[in-house]
């Protein structure tokens, strides 16, 4: 590991220091390729052309010493000018900058380390040179404005911008103290890494900072277009900037000014096209790659296929070695952040920082899909302390349970196979079925549904006991919406049964998209609203739904949800079923009916239940009496109680309900008691106590 001086220099954002591209593997140099182009050096003669054109530049313009470059940043302190206005201060100096040291130099300009009297700190200033023209001048203030006018705290800031006596352009900026990411991977090798690129979370903090930045940009309508190690500054507390924003433009650009460094530049801008938002997700795209591998994605001797490459957005192989020492979902962010169609890439800085975060917080990324070992380990990870702690809690349940498994079994019954499976493959579902009210028919499997008001479809088998129903239901593209629902009418003991006649009269109704299309609801046989929902069907989409009653608990599912349930006074009775639709353009299939046996332990109100629904009240109240009085379950005694009174309200003798009931002193039997007071005032007229 080499230590964190290893990479230490003092720099700015200025791309004035040319960064060689040293990269294991034996890549060889070539200045060309790390240095930022314009667009017209954007092929192999011209970019060599441009590279010695700026070396010679440099070399031949000679860098002022720092003693002599104190008259380049000639300027009046503030002590001298609170002399002059009559005030004292305690500086003594009569120049506000004090010039250090030369921190770097080009064929544009130099950059100085400047010590601020009137502020008391070091800044670093960077001055054009007199010789560029009008253009150069232009490009110098935007860069200094645009820098300055992204307020974030991963842009360098600019402080201030200014002429100075020998009429050069300059402008003042924060003094970085630390290195480049390009300093510390030239530090760096598969053998020992730079600490600050060390971790693979290290890597991930800086490309987040600089996603960061540039997110900022693009709001703003940036494009900084030049992207890559030598422009991201690691402080030496911590902090990540994005340098250099001379290649910046304004998106969208009225006259295309494009630039960028051949290792980094997106497949668009090595094809002089465009450079948008994207572009620069390409550029941190490939400084990840490069941080993450310690190598350039791409490189070629042969500078006329870099070339070709570089425009087809070619990447090079990527070695099992390179893969065996690279997290791949942060190898595959890098990827799909280079992706040569950028429609493919990221479509966001903030998409791109979303990937990172979900990264770094050990949950899947979009750009990779893991293994189904790989999506275990990463929950297990995340979830072990409560993992383990359920798997206790389980195994106390598990073996509670198998103690009171037998108990149980007396109970309940399983569903087991359906009674009656119906696909309406052919003719032969007449013999099961019945057309009741309506008109359906039919056909491709499916039941169609035609009449024109309400169609009842019946099965002919009466059900009792336990029931579950379910069926596939549309509503076919243009029909008007209204009910893909279930109708259940109780089957009086005794009685003949003419279904046509039968469904008629009041029935459970379990309603979804009642009332055109406008809820789903399951209403009891007095036409009173038991439970309700807003959900409603969409036209043209096939539901499954699901009606089960279990003892006196009815519920009503749609894909497997439960939208609607309801605990009804009395278990369910013996009854006969009706698919029920309004309107034409419906749809049934893959109709299933299950049905569970009577449970071996009865309930203690179960005679008394069947004669209330017969309505045989008088031998209902003498077997609820017994219950009642009977000293059992206190659970069992005020249901029994409530059930007496019941059967005592509907014979009409209204003192005695109340009499019975006011042993009734538990949920939820106090509060239909309730209910039952103020329906009885309501039928006196005493509304004064309805209210």
């Amino acid at each position: 590991m080499k230590p964190r001086g290893a990479c230490r220099r003092d720099r700015t954002e200025l791309g004035l220091v040319v960064y060689s591209v040293m990269v294991s593997g034996g890549y060889p140099t070539d200045p060309s390729a790390s240095e930022t182009l314009p667009s017209e050096a954007f092929s192999p003669v011209a970019a060599r052309a441009h590279a010695a054109r700026t070396m010679a530049l440099s070399h031949a313009r000679a860098v002022p010493a720092a003693d002599e470059a104190g008259t380049r940043m000639s300027q009046p302190s503030l002590a001298a000018e609170l002399a002059r206005a009559g005030r004292s201060d305690r500086g003594e100096s009569h120049q506000r900058f004090e010039v250090d040291r030369v921190l770097g130099s080009g064929a544009t300009g130099q950059v100085y380390a400047v010590r601020d009297r009137d502020l008391g700190r070091t800044v670093a200033v960077k001055i054009l040179a007199r010789a560029q023209g009008d253009d150069e001048v232009g490009r110098f203030v935007d860069e200094a404005r645009i820098t300055a006018s992204l307020q974030h705290p991963n842009v360098l800031p600019v402080y201030e911008i200014a002429v100075n006596e020998q009429g050069e352009v300059y402008f003042l900026m924060k003094r970085v103290e630390g290195c480049s990411l390009g300093e510390a991977l030239a530090s760096s090798s598969s053998q020992a890494v730079s600490e600050r690129i060390a971790a693979p979370n290290a890597v991930v903090n800086i490309v987040i900072a600089v996603a960061n930045a540039i997110a900022c940009a693009h709001r703003a309508g940036i494009i900084h277009q030049d992207i890559k190690p030598d422009n991201i500054m690691l402080g030496e507390f911590g902090e990540t900037l994005l340098v250099d924003w001379g290649s910046a433009v304004r998106d969208p650009a009225t006259v295309p000014h494009l630039y960028g460094t051949p290792l980094y530049m997106s497949p668009e801008q090595a094809r002089r096209e465009y450079a948008d938002a994207r572009s620069d997700i390409y550029c941190l795209g490939a400084t990840l790659f490069h941080t993450a591998l310690l190598r350039p994605p791409i490189w070629s001797d042969d500078a006329d296929e870099f070339w070709r490459r570089k425009r087809a957005g070619d990447i090079d192989e990527i070695t099992p070695d390179e893969r065996r020492r690279t997290p791949a979902p942060l190898l595959a962010i890098a990827l799909k952040a280079m992706a040569p169609d950028p429609a493919l890439r990221y479509q966001s800085a903030r998409d791109l920082i979303s990937d990172l975060e979900r990264y770094q917080a050990g949950l899947a990324v979009t750009a990779h899909r893991d293994s189904w070992l790989a999506s275990l380990s990463r929950w297990h990870k995340r979830h072990w302390r409560t993992l383990w702690a359920t798997t206790a809690g389980a195994s106390v349940i598990v073996v509670l349970g198998a103690l009171l498994y037998g108990e149980r079994l007396k109970e309940l019954s399983s569903w087991g196979l359906p009674i009656c499976s119906e696909d309406f493959s052919d003719g032969s579902w007449k013999e099961r079925w019945q057309v009741t009210c309506g008109a359906a028919e039919a056909h491709d499997g499916r039941l169609f549904v035609s009449g024109k008001g309400a169609t009842q479809v019946t099965y002919r088998t009466p059900l009792d006991g336990d029931v579950a129903i379910e069926f596939d239901g549309e509503m076919l593209p243009g029909c008007y919406p209204c009910d893909l629902s279930l109708q259940i009418n109780p089957k009086t003991p005794g009685a003949p049964v003419d279904l046509p006649t039968l469904v008629q009269q009041p029935a459970y109704l379990f309603q979804f998209g009642a009332h055109g299309n406008s809820y789903s609801r399951i209403m009891d046989p007095i036409r009173a609203q038991c439970s309700f929902n807003p959900v409603r069907a969409e036209v043209g989409r096939i539901y499954r739904v699901r009606v089960e009653i279990a003892g006196n608990h009815l519920a009503m599912m749609i894909d497997g949800k439960t939208i609607c349930s309801y605990t009804d006074t009395y278990p369910f009775p013996e009854g006969y079923l009706s698919l029920y639709s309004y309107y034409p353009g419906k749809a049934f299939d893959r109709v299933r009916i299950y049905a569970r046996g009577l449970p071996q332990k009865m309930p203690g109100t179960a005679i008394g239940d069947f004669c209330a629904q017969a309505g045989l009240h008088e031998q209902a109240i003498d077997q609820y009496h017994r219950i009642a009085g009977g000293g059992g379950a206190h659970a069992l005694t005020q249901e029994a109680v409530y059930k007496e009174g019941l059967s005592q309200y509907r014979l009409h003798r209204v003192d005695s309900a109340f009499a019975t009931w006011a042993a009734a002193d538990s949920e939820p039997w106090r509060t239909l008691v309730d209910v039952h007071r103020i329906d009885d005032a309501f039928e006196r007229g005493d509304h004064v106590q309805v209210l």
